[in-house]
């Protein structure tokens, strides 16, 4: 009795200096003035530009132009509300949620919070099945795990990306602790990245640019090349350090892997391309947004920083054969989190908002567009399902 109770207490005592340490971090996130977002939130700290110029550097070929390049919302949008999801997991499965990703009838979940980091998750009766990845930096071991990406064709692996070790591990969703990694790439040739992902035999990722910039490699992560599209002209007086964060963007993919999607924190902009990263073109939401910054005074020198005016627009996005689903971030951050979800056609065409009924982190969806998932704070964190009515994903 005496040696349960012990073991009982340890364990209270770890969680409890895991949640304080989540605490710490999103504190000094908002006191950062960044975004929590979908994949890997705002709330990094970008790395300084050194890389640029190091490597090959292509401009985006364009392709077929989309057949709804620009929607029209001077006569109004449709506009849904969502309310009450389901909740899966009780208050103590989760910590500090940075990624959602959804595996057939599964949920993988990056919990960047607690000493094992990755939580499989059963999308039916949001039981928790495994967890593993524990903290580290060894084989199978993870210290900031920021990102997941299906695997090609096997619907049981999926890569985890994390942002620290600079490495992407393939990993097993079934199988024993031992048996979870299946093989690691180094990403730690040129800059930081943020969210790479599969699109037919290559791997394609944004991350902490001072332009428009996707990194492009192969799958063994060689031969590199920057592809460089029309950059973002707001700020170019900002320090490069922080038109980092300006020019920080979120992606997602098809299941299929064939269409990318990029959308823009600082801009309302969408851009889209195929599987042979053509540029099919550049829509935008229903909702304007504003860049508010400010420049303070540090024993560095000025450095700029957001204002409380500012309003941001996509901060995180997710994909199915037919929509994409982009997180609008709007008059967010310190204050709030987003709760606006754009809906549109691969082809370009604005079909819904939802409006949800809580705030949320990051998103993910199901296959066929009729479940929404998003990571909540409140009242504890937990991922939140909210049903998609059929008439809120078809096209007007």
């Amino acid at each position: 009795m005496h040696r349960s109770r012990c073991q009982a207490r340890a364990r209270w005592a770890t969680r409890t200096r895991w949640r304080r340490f989540a605490t710490r971090a999103r504190r000094l996130s908002v006191r950062m003035g960044l975004v929590a977002s979908a994949t890997a939130g705002c709330a990094d700290s970008a790395p300084a530009p050194s890389w640029l110029g190091s490597y090959p550097s292509e401009s985006f070929a364009h392709g077929l132009p989309l057949t709804h390049p620009a929607p029209d919302y001077r006569e109004g949008f449709r506009s849904d509300s969502l309310s009450t999801p389901e909740l899966l997991g009780d208050s103590s499965a989760f910590s500090r949620i940075s990624a959602l990703r959804v595996f057939g009838r599964r949920l993988l979940v990056t919990d960047a919070g607690s000493p094992e980091h990755l939580v499989v998750v059963d999308r039916v009766s949001g039981a928790v099945e495994s967890r593993f990845g524990r903290h580290g930096e060894g084989p199978g071991e993870f210290r900031d795990p920021r990102w997941t990406h299906h695997h090609a064709s096997d619907a049981s692996l999926a890569w985890v990306y994390d942002y620290t070790l600079r490495r992407l591990a393939l990993v097993r969703l079934d199988g024993s602790v031992r048996e979870r990694l299946v093989r690691t790439l180094r990403l730690d040739q040129g800059p930081y990245l943020s969210e790479p992902v599969l699109l037919g035999d290559r791997f394609v990722s944004n991350g902490y640019f001072v332009s428009h910039t996707l990194t492009v490699a192969d799958t063994q992560w060689s031969s590199l090349t920057h592809l460089a599209g029309e950059s973002l002209t707001i700020a170019t007086d900002a320090d490069p350090m922080f038109r980092t964060r300006l020019n920080r963007t979120r992606t997602a993919v098809d299941p299929a892997h064939s269409r990318l999607v990029l959308v823009f924190q600082s801009a309302n902009r969408i851009d889209i391309f195929d599987s042979a990263l053509r540029h099919r073109g550049s829509i935008s939401g229903p909702r304007d947004t504003r860049v508010a910054l400010r420049t303070i005074e540090t024993p560095r020198g000025p450095t700029t920083r957001w204002s409380d005016e500012n309003e941001l627009a996509y901060v995180g996005v997710d994909a199915t054969n037919e929509f994409i689903f982009a997180l609008f971030c709007g008059h967010c951050g310190a204050r709030a989190l987003p709760r606006r979800v754009h809906v549109f056609t691969w082809e370009g065409r604005f079909v819904s908002e939802l409006n949800l009924d809580r705030s949320v982190e990051t998103i993910a969806v199901s296959a066929d567009g009729r479940t929404l998932y998003g990571s909540i704070d409140e009242p504890y964190p937990a991922i939140a399902a909210w049903r998609v009515p059929v008439e809120s994903v078809r096209p007007p």
